[in-house]
């Protein structure tokens, strides 16, 4: 195993992207309400239920672990630059990410649509936080 450093400055980053990215998704600006309707309920409902800071906490926690993983294999597979984040981001969010999540929507049963939305918003943060931690790792 190479010995690779891990940016604090990065794993900030990506639990800043995650997280304000997660916000516009989920909104009612963006696609919130859709997929509320998709799950078969509201974003109120949503909101009232479960403890929001938990929620956020275990986002921020794991979070913290992906940006960390992003930043030791982009150092360690020595990419610099947006391109190869980029391209890094892609190979990881459609390779591993979303091929992850489908099948757990599968055989859940789930609807399709919380699935197509979830997938998306998975595939471009961790795209997100792959580039920012190739440029600042």
């Amino acid at each position: 195993m190479p010995d690779v450093d891990i940016s604090i400055v990065a794993i900030i980053a990506a639990v800043v992207i995650n997280m304000v990215f997660g916000m516009l998704w989920y909104s009612p600006m963006l696609f919130g309400n859709m997929w509320a309707k998709s799950m078969g309920t509201t974003l109120d409902k949503l909101q009232k239920a479960g403890n929001p800071a938990v929620s956020m906490s275990v986002t921020v926690l794991l979070t913290i672990i992906l940006g960390a993983t992003l930043d030791y294999f982009s150092n360690g597979l020595g990419l610099e630059g947006a391109m190869e984040g980029l391209m890094f981001g892609l190979v990881v969010a459609g390779g591993i990410v979303v091929t992850t999540i489908a099948p757990d929507y599968i055989f859940a049963n789930r609807p399709k649509m919380s699935l197509i939305m979830h997938a998306a918003y998975q595939f471009i943060a961790v795209t997100l936080i792959s580039v920012a931690v190739t440029l600042i790792g």
